[in-house]
């Protein structure tokens, strides 16, 4: 089967691949299927999204590809999808504009692309019950600032805030925008210290109200830790980790804690 210019049309889409991935490796993953040709889709800094096409012999291959789908290459569950040549020259195609689209989506404390100066990012639409580690393995080829997770204790929400060690990494994080965690798709926003911060402030005040309602405990044992590694410890609370801010920020230019508290 091919398309009116003879290209082809046995042809299946991977999404959700490490960045780093190689050639190689597809092989691998699709391992009995006759692989003709591989295209990786980059964004317009010619870095992987993520997804790619491959062009396959026959419809059997086809099957077998789609037989992998949710499984696992290195860390990360890749959905194959069935697709033709036509989708795959429109998707490389437009790719850089749908990309450029995705990372200039923010939020309203960080509107303007040339003021992001902090290496923090927030996350959207995680699973319900997602966890700390989960946010670590889906960045697993970005180096994370120690103790650069928090997610809101109100696990409803699906949101998670996350502190990169440099700029480079912080960028690199919005090239997973629309990638899975789980079966869901997690949007990617450029964030502050600030937002973050407020997040983490709502957690404290809301266990607050919880430990006063419910028990007797003395909250004021609670430690509050930092987003970023900036010499803090780890606040828990029925299991849940909840990254604070430390008192010292100099690094990057923030407020203390103690003057967000004043």
């Amino acid at each position: 089967m091919t398309d009116s210019h003879g290209t082809n049309n046995f042809v299946v889409r991977l999404r959700g691949l490490p960045w780093s991935t190689k050639s190689s490796e597809i092989h691998d993953f699709l391992k009995g299927c006759k692989i003709r040709q591989i295209n990786f889709v980059t964004n317009n800094q010619g870095r992987s999204t993520g997804e790619c096409f491959v062009v396959l012999e026959s419809s059997e291959d086809v099957d077998i590809a789609k037989s992998f789908n949710y499984k696992n290459l290195s860390t990360r569950y890749i959905e194959v999808f069935g697709s033709n040549a036509d989708e795959m020259a429109q998707m490389i195609k437009n790719n850089n504009n749908r990309n450029s689209h995705q990372n200039n989506d923010t939020n309203s404390s960080n509107t303007n692309n040339d003021n992001w100066r902090e290496p923090v990012v927030r996350l959207r639409g995680l699973p319900y019950n997602s966890c700390k580690e989960d946010v670590i393995r889906f960045f697993n080829e970005l180096d994370i600032a120690e103790n650069g997770v928090h997610i809101p204790s109100r696990k409803h929400a699906g949101e998670a805030f996350v502190a990169f060690v440099n700029m480079d990494n912080a960028l690199r994080a919005l090239e997973y925008n629309h990638m899975n965690m789980g079966h869901r798709y997690i949007e990617i926003f450029k964030s502050t210290y600030a937002e973050a911060h407020i997040s983490v402030m709502n957690d404290t005040q809301s266990l607050a109200q919880q430990r006063d309602s419910g028990s007797n405990q003395n909250y004021g044992n609670q430690q509050q830790g930092n987003l970023g590694g900036h010499n803090g410890n780890m606040s828990r609370s029925g299991g849940d980790d909840v990254v604070g801010y430390s008192d010292n920020m100099n690094q990057h230019g923030d407020a203390s804690l103690d003057n967000y508290n004043s």
